[in-house]
C-alpha cells in the first residue's frame, strides 16, 4: 500500500566545521519519538559529532565525504536515498547546503509505503554482526543509502526479493542486516 502523502516533518540539522551537531530543527524530537528512538532527541545530540550516529565505517566516510565536499564547493548538494523500518519503506531527499559557517542538512520525506515485516533482524554493530555469525546467524550487508541487500551470489537486491532469492522466508535462521555501502551508492561521494 502506497502512501503519497507526507506526515512526517522535514528533518533538519546544522553541523559546525568539525561535523559536530549544533542545532536541530522542530521536527527532529517528533520523529525521533515517533521512530522509537528517544535517545535521538536533540538534547542528546548537539554538542555531539554527528558522524558517530553513524553505524558503519563506509556510511561514516560517505557523509564525510558529502559534508567536506558542500563546504569546499559551496554548492547544494541533493540525492534520494531509503530510511526504511521492518514494516515501512521511506522514499527520502536529502539535501546538504554550506550556510557560512555551518552546513545544514535536510532529510525529506517524499513517500511510504507500507509492506510485510521483513525477515531481518539488524546487526546493531559489527561486534553483534561477528558474534551472529559464530552463532550460525547468516549475516547480509544492507546498503546504508539504497537499502538493497547484497544476496549470497554478490548481488544487490531489494529487501523482498532478497528474501525470495534466498528462501529466506523458509529458513528459520533470521538473518542479520550488517549496514554497509552498495557499490551504486559508494559512488554517490564521487
Amino acid at each position: 500500500m502506497t502512501n503519497t502523502q507526507n506526515p512526517d516533518p522535514d528533518i533538519f540539522y546544522s553541523l559546525d566545521a568539525n561535523n559536530v551537531m549544533v542545532a536541530v530543527g522542530l521536527g527532529w524530537d517528533e520523529f525521533a519519538t515517533a521512530n522509537g528512538a528517544p535517545q535521538l532527541r536533540s538534547s542528546s545530540l548537539i554538542g555531539k559529532p554527528v558522524l558517530n550516529y553513524f553505524s558503519d565505517a563506509a556510511t561514516r566516510r560517505l557523509y564525510a565525504r558529502l559534508f567536506d565536499r558542500a563546504r569546499t564547493s559551496g554548492n547544494k548538494i541533493s540525492f534520494d536515498y531509503r530510511c526504511d523500518s521492518p514494516t515501512l519503506r521511506r522514499f527520502m531527499r536529502l539535501t546538504i547546503k554550506p550556510v557560512k559557517e555551518v552546513v545544514t542538512v535536510r532529510c525529506e520525506t517524499l513517500r511510504k509505503e507500507t509492506r510485510q515485516a521483513s525477515h531481518f533482524e539488524w546487526a546493531g554493530h559489527q561486534r553483534a554482526a561477528r558474534s551472529g555469525a559464530q552463532g550460525n546467524q547468516m549475516v547480509l550487508p544492507v546498503c546504508s543509502l539504497c537499502s538493497k541487500v547484497q544476496v549470497i551470489s554478490g548481488d544487490w537486491h531489494e529487501i523482498e526479493s532478497a528474501v525470495k532469492h534466498m528462501s529466506l522466508d523458509m529458513d528459520p535462521r533470521v538473518p542479520l542486516l550488517a549496514p554497509s555501502l552498495c557499490p551504486d551508492c559508494e559512488n554517490v561521494a564521487h
